[in-house]
């Protein structure tokens, strides 16, 4: 059971850091929409609050040593991209069906996108770790 904590600790780190990367994007999307639309509306900045607390969480995730702290932080930030990805298709899909602004709906799938990555990638590693532990347990 101690090579399945590594292996759930090395992956924590990996997703944590990728966490971190893909929140600061969501949020760089957000803060360039805004600017780009001349601060036109707050809504510009959806994107960065979404992507804040997963790249604050995410954050945590990389440099915590406890399991269970590791465990609610991961499936805090996961939450929170789950949230967005959902909403940016929804919201392009909307935008697009209503003729919105290609900035509307180009930032809203630019959410979607790097939200969606790190709810594959959180997703991945939560599959391998259960699977070690059952494999684990097996033997």
């Amino acid at each position: 059971m101690a090579n399945v904590e590594e292996f759930a600790a090395q992956g924590a780190v990996r997703v944590g850091n990728g966490g971190v990367g893909l929140g600061l994007a969501s949020c760089l999307v957000g803060a360039i929409t805004y600017e780009v639309t001349e601060r036109a509306s707050k809504t510009a900045l959806i994107p960065a609050f979404f992507g804040a607390p997963v790249a604050g969480l995410s954050m945590v995730l990389a440099t915590t040593q406890s399991a269970a702290v590791r465990k609610h932080v991961a499936h805090g930030a996961v939450i929170f991209s789950l949230l967005g990805t959902v909403g940016g298709v929804v919201n392009s899909v909307m935008g697009l069906a209503k003729g919105k602004s290609k900035i509307v709906v180009g930032e809203s799938f630019a959410m979607a996108v790097i939200l969606g990555l790190h709810v594959r990638m959180a997703v991945k590693h939560f599959k391998a770790v259960a699977k070690m532990k059952r494999d684990s347990a097996a033997q």
